[in-house]
């Protein structure tokens, strides 16, 4: 086109050549990395900890917690988590954070069922001062996600009769998801 031409044309039709070519020019790839959250509801070991009030969670305790009913949690769960997002990516959620679990020992459990190993998934864990002992953590796939820092953040609260009342902490992860950075409370 000549430049007398390209005067005579409107603003928005030379706007519109514009963006087309930088459309044609820098075509953008997609990658799909799912995020999400799954509270795992007092995902518990059998084994009493003298320190942590989990007896509840005992094969002696209220909830007769056994070996077998573990072994079940974990199924129901691999059952879940292993479809969640598996229609966009057989990979399925490449970060995920996890709520109610009592420490790490039952999310690398979790991490081994066969619908799940393959992903390879691997916790960022901290323990909280709970009482209880419930924790927060982070799973993630290390095809997707690369941690690059990670902290537990104290929450000071104060109870009813003034004295401090301890919960679950929060957790930070600072990583490279897909080669941009991200980061995860």
């Amino acid at each position: 086109m000549t430049m007398k031409i390209l005067l005579r044309l409107p603003l928005t039709f030379l706007l519109f050549l514009a963006v087309i070519g930088r459309c044609n020019a820098q075509e953008k790839q997609y990658h799909i990395g799912l995020i999400g959250f799954y509270n795992l509801e007092n995902l518990f070991d059998t084994i009493d900890q003298p320190d942590v009030n989990d007896e509840e969670f005992t094969p002696n305790g209220a909830n007769l917690y056994t070996p077998k009913v573990y072994i079940d949690k974990l199924s129901k769960l691999e059952d879940v988590l292993s479809q969640i997002g598996a229609d966009l990516s057989p990979d399925g959620l490449a970060v995920f954070g996890v709520a109610e679990i009592e420490n790490e020992s039952v999310l690398k459990d979790l991490a081994r069922q066969p619908k799940l190993a393959s992903r390879n998934y691997t916790p960022v864990h901290f323990n909280s001062p709970d009482v209880r002992g419930i924790d927060v953590a982070l799973m993630y796939n290390p095809k997707y996600f690369k941690v690059l820092q990670s902290e537990s953040l104290f929450v000071p609260l104060e109870g009813r009769d003034g004295k401090p009342y301890f919960t679950r902490d929060i957790l930070y992860v600072y990583g490279m998801f897909n080669g941009e950075p991200m980061h995860f409370l």
